[in-house]
Order: C-alpha cells, then sequence, then structure tokens
C-alpha cells in the first residue's frame, strides 16, 4: 500500500463509497502510482470526486504519471494489463461521483457500451461502462496511470 493507506474519513456519512478503495487497492497490488489522484492526506481522505478532480487536473502535466484516454483507448490498454481507472464526478443531488477499473476482455469494442469496468460499492460487479456510470449522467473520463517504478 501506498502512503496514507489507513482509512480515517466518516465513511458512515458516505456508505457507498468503497469503489474509490477498491480502485487504489487494484492500482496499488498491480504496482502503479496512483497518488496523483488521492488527497494528500491519503486514500482515508479520498472520495471519488477529489479523484476525478486530481486525475483532470493533474492529467499530461509534470511527469504525465496521469494520462487521460479515450473509451477505446482505455479498453486496449487494459488488454494488455495496463491499469486504467475510470472515473465521473458527482451529478447534482448524488452525495459522491465513482471510480471503476478497466477490466481485459476478448469482446469487440463498441462505443454504445464503452470499456468493461470492474465496480464495487453500491454494486459490485464487473459491467460495460454505459451501465456503471449511467446514473452519474456525466460522462466518465479514463486516466491511464504509470507504475510505480515509472514514476518520479
Amino acid at each position: 500500500m501506498q502512503a496514507g493507506a489507513e482509512p480515517k474519513a466518516d465513511y458512515e456519512k458516505y456508505p457507498n463509497t468503497w469503489c474509490q478503495k477498491t480502485a487504489y487497492r487494484i492500482a496499488c497490488s498491480m504496482g502503479y502510482d496512483i497518488t496523483p489522484l488521492l488527497d494528500k492526506r491519503g486514500i482515508g481522505y479520498t472520495f471519488a470526486d477529489d479523484m476525478y478532480n486530481n486525475a483532470v487536473s493533474n492529467a499530461g502535466k509534470g511527469d504525465a504519471a496521469v494520462v487521460e484516454v479515450t473509451q477505446s483507448m482505455a479498453q486496449e490498454l487494459a488488454n494488455k494489463g495496463i491499469v486504467v481507472i475510470a472515473l465521473a464526478p458527482k451529478n447534482k443531488g448524488a452525495l459522491h461521483g465513482h471510480a471503476a477499473i478497466v477490466t481485459p476482455t476478448k469482446d469487440a469494442f463498441d462505443n454504445k457500451r464503452g470499456p468493461l469496468v470492474g465496480e464495487a460499492g453500491q454494486n459490485t460487479q464487473i459491467v460495460f461502462a454505459n451501465e456503471a456510470f449511467w446514473r452519474y449522467k456525466m460522462p466518465e473520463k479514463y486516466f491511464k496511470l504509470s507504475l510505480l517504478q515509472d514514476a518520479k
């Protein structure tokens, strides 16, 4: 686990925010640097909205530890074993946004469905992005992470 791994946030107040913790654990366990998406205090203080905002702010800057990619590129990278995180900000009236990890598939990419993603929280499943993110009514964005050994 990376710095700040001990959760200290109020998860009773936001009961369905396990998606960012799952994405964090997957990225860390595969050796990817997810720190550019985190609150400076760590994952215990980071919600999906924070990840989205930090990814948008950090994408392509500095050492480019975070790179925004298209839906089709996200699926192509995941099929090669590269970690890509899908993020959506909260919509009006929602408590939080959503995070998911793009999952490899042998299916041909379809723009209407989007990439295959693994999500956790209110729904824990592997589905296509259109199903995972429809409730947020905001287009999700996809970000390629860097391996820890490549991060500066």
